[in-house]
């Protein structure tokens, strides 16, 4: 099984102002993602993630039916195949520094669980701070 990801920029707020950071924030933005982008992207992320699995599951469910004795072994091949086709989903949180925007990382974990539960596919997210 693969994971299909996403790195999620939350915003431009930082509080720091490091010589080496490839953002090189000047200011302190306060902008960040609003609740309705981050929904809509969960839901294009999972939804995808939704359909790449029914494809699959749908290609394995016509290769089990149609398994006999002597395609056996051919069969199992092509369900390990498909199988590894399957994703689960990933996301990653950066932009300034994410946690000045906990509510928002609260919502996306929170919102990720929701998700994975309801299309039982896996949900994994690291942050970079």
């Amino acid at each position: 099984m693969s994971k299909v990801g996403v790195s999620i920029n939350m915003g431009k707020a930082c509080n720091f102002r490091c010589k080496y950071c490839f953002e090189n924030c000047k200011t302190r933005s306060t902008e960040y993602m609003s609740e309705d982008v981050m929904r809509k992207g969960m839901d294009f992320l999972f939804g995808n993630a939704c359909k790449t699995n029914i494809e699959c599951n749908n290609a394995i469910n016509k290769l089990t039916k149609e398994k006999t004795p002597e395609n056996a072994e051919e069969t199992e091949k092509k369900i390990r195949e498909w199988n590894s086709r399957k994703v689960d989903v990933s996301i990653i949180l950066f932009g300034g520094e994410p946690t000045l925007h906990i509510d928002c990382c609260e919502f996306l974990m929170s919102y990720g669980e929701l998700l994975s539960k309801t299309y039982r596919i896996g949900f994994s997210a690291n942050i970079i701070t």
